[in-house]
């Protein structure tokens, strides 16, 4: 009994010992949470740490996130001062090569290239021409299809002459140092009108082979256009994408504004939706779970009575998961409608994965219920029907005609 009583004395001291400790790590507990904003109670202090840590994990991430921004900030400055550099010396060396050239400013120069090359086209295009033209004409120039007409002309009038004269004489000699005629002999009146005739029609054809080509240069500079409207086109274009950029640009501060303020909302309602949902379900559940958490991302956990740690609400049986959830239909409802303007409910065949047991504490949920909002269950069920008769329900049966 001695040994007994000391052992006992011993014990005793460890308690207090125990106590003494514990009272003051919950005490350095409460000065820690205090100091972020948190206060909790002896019944709380799990879930305010488990809340802290979550909030510290995510400030470690946002953290990180922010240092990996700011070394991403940093090599953009490097970046953009090793371009900034290089543009200054590719400026320096264009200002020193315009200015050997004699070349006021870059767009004087650019102005210039731009005035060289379209006259180099036209160039191109004109010789084109006169390559086409020189082609139908016969390398001849109209002076000397002029010349050669004048040409035949007086060689008829001579021929016409001589006939008149001499009717039956021979053709006279040619002239000398004329380059008539074109043939060994003079050519009669009928030969030259149809020589002639034969020029008129290739010059005929000619010109309107000409009329033709000025028409297609016509065709082709129709759609072109002017430097000042493709210029003016690229203005209104900037001035578009401007407009776009300060539209993307609002749209994400009010996307940022509309998170953030989501995320105060979440913070706010989190802990409220936590509680209504935790003092229904630890009844149907009827102890064999004893904490619910909703974290600030509404994702729900459980922990088991002999567990120690929590479970994901998607983990657990499918008839735990409906009461788990039913009890979060009424925590949002006490969340989205306020005590002076209750909102009905809607239940269709809620119990589909209950045993007996749990629908009885599940009805005495309902019947609490029915007491601050109006409840519709619809079911196929006659155990049901039976259990809402007990309860003093207002039973509609439906029936086929």
């Amino acid at each position: 009994m001695s040994d007994l009583e000391g052992r006992v004395r011993e014990s005793e001291q460890q308690r207090d010992d125990l106590t003494a400790e514990c009272t003051e790590l919950y005490t350095r507990l409460q000065e820690l949470l205090a100091r972020a904003g948190l206060s909790c109670s002896l019944g709380t202090v799990k879930t305010q740490v488990d809340l802290f840590r979550e909030n510290l994990k995510r400030f470690r991430d946002q953290d990180e996130s922010y240092r990996a921004c700011l070394r991403r900030v940093e090599a953009l400055r490097t970046l953009e001062a090793e371009l900034e550099s290089d543009a200054k010396e590719r400026k320096s060396r264009i200002q020193a090569i315009l200015d050997e050239a004699g070349v006021e400013s870059p767009e004087a120069f650019r102005q210039g290239c731009e005035r060289r090359q379209r006259l180099l086209e036209l160039r191109e295009k004109e010789s084109s021409r006169e390559r086409e033209f020189q082609r139908l004409c016969g390398n001849m120039t109209l002076q000397q299809w002029q010349e050669r007409l004048r040409e035949l002309e007086c060689v008829k009038e001579e021929s016409s002459e001589a006939e008149r004269v001499h009717p039956t004489s021979s053709a006279p000699a040619p002239v000398a140092g004329s380059s008539l005629p074109y043939l060994p002999y003079r050519p009669s009146v009928s030969d030259a009108e149809k020589e002639e005739r034969r020029v008129a029609s290739l010059l005929a054809a000619s010109r309107e082979e000409q009329a033709r080509v000025v028409e297609r240069v016509k065709q082709a500079f129709h759609n072109y256009r002017e430097v000042s409207e493709i210029e003016e086109d690229l203005v209104q274009a900037d001035r578009s994408l401007q407009g776009l950029e300060r539209n993307r640009k609002s749209l994400e501060i009010a996307l940022q504004t509309i998170q953030m303020l989501s995320r105060e909302q979440q913070e706010v309602l989190a802990p409220q939706l936590n509680l209504a949902v935790q003092q229904r379900f630890l009844r149907l559940c009827r102890g064999r779970y004893v904490e619910v958490k909703i974290d600030l991302d509404f994702n729900i956990w459980v922990r088991q009575a002999e567990g120690a740690e929590l479970r994901k609400a998607t983990s657990i049986s499918r008839g735990t998961q409906d009461q788990l959830y039913l009890a979060l239909r009424f925590g949002i409802l006490d969340l989205v409608a306020g005590s002076d303007e209750p909102c009905p409910c809607l239940l269709d065949e809620p119990f589909a994965a209950y045993d007996r047991i749990r629908m009885l504490e599940a009805f005495q949920i309902l019947k609490e219920e029915a007491g601050r909002r109006q409840l519709i269950l619809f079911t196929c069920r006659e155990d049901l029907r039976e259990m809402g008769e007990d309860l003093g329900a207002h039973v509609l049966q439906l029936r086929q005609p």
